[in-house]
């Protein structure tokens, strides 16, 4: 990501991006890069061939498609040692659906989307956010968001 002040003392900040289209804009890595990332890409990697610094936080998000809780995807990822941000958080707003099609809103439903994160991260709040400007979702997901300390 470069250098400069990051706010976050003498760490930088560590972002690893992993790609999985072969038909992409990357020369280097062959895959789909986000704008902010090209030119920056450190070619292509074998799995496993640099492990990640462990002693930084890491955070995976995403629409995983499973609910969480009692789904073999979540429990291994949980038995890996990342945590449930959404469980995690200090504060949590109503739980919704994060999948609602363009239809009514579900209370209590499946949080297909979830945030997940290493054991040193303090997640302060978890959100649903459920927002839509003129009665008109800007996605068939709800956006899941969380205020959290990378530690």
């Amino acid at each position: 990501m470069g250098g400069g002040d990051t706010g976050v003392g003498d760490r930088q900040p560590v972002i690893e991006i992993s790609c999985a289209s072969t038909s992409g804009c990357c020369r280097r890595c062959r895959s789909r890069c986000p704008p902010w990332f090209r030119g920056r890409c450190p070619g292509p990697r074998r799995p496993g061939s640099r492990r990640r610094d462990t002693s930084l936080p890491l955070l995976m998000t995403g629409d995983f498609n499973v609910a969480a809780h009692g789904n073999p995807v979540y429990d291994q990822l949980v038995a890996l040692g990342l945590k449930d941000t959404w469980d995690a958080a200090a504060q949590r707003s109503k739980l919704y659906a994060t999948f609602h099609g363009y239809r009514p809103l579900v209370p209590d439903g499946d949080r297909i989307d979830w945030i997940l994160a290493t054991a040193g991260v303090t997640v302060h709040s978890a959100t649903i956010n459920t927002y839509e400007p003129r009665g008109q979702y800007p996605s068939d997901h709800l956006p899941v968001q969380v205020s959290l300390t990378l530690g």
